[in-house]
């Protein structure tokens, strides 16, 4: 009989536990889409920088490299298939490498300064879940 209350005793406490757990993802959840349906409403302004949105803006800068590089590139190409110069034709191809690296790095960089900036750690969002 011991027994069985320890693990009736053991069991209501998972639940109401997993209950608060669900509850307060929830509470987290529903800020979320509130700050996101508000984001319509706010894009232009800077000053509401979210770590969302930082990532989203340095994947548009790398997204942009990339083109700019590739195009560079197949220009170099044409060229050089043009006046038919493999050397050339070479280094297009290193310096295109050598560019789409710099692009993630740079990339890499920002993300790094957007999680440094924009990313609440966890005891910030738990306090803002409770205001």
């Amino acid at each position: 009989m011991k027994n069985e209350l320890t693990i009736l005793s053991v069991v209501v406490v998972c639940v109401i536990a997993l209950t608060l757990v669900l509850t307060s993802v929830n509470v987290i959840a529903e800020n979320n889409s509130n700050e996101s349906n508000n984001s319509f409403n706010r894009d232009n302004n800077k000053s509401n920088m979210t770590f969302g949105r930082c990532v989203v803006e340095s994947v548009k800068i790398r997204q942009t490299c990339y083109k700019e590089n590739q195009n560079i590139s197949k220009e170099c190409a044409n060229i050089a298939n043009s006046s038919r110069d493999k050397e050339q034709a070479k280094k297009c191809l290193s310096n295109y490498k050598k560019s789409k690296g710099d692009c993630k790095n740079s990339f890499k960089e920002a993300k790094t300064t957007c999680i440094q900036v924009y990313k609440p750690n966890f005891w910030e969002r738990m306090w803002h879940v409770f205001d």
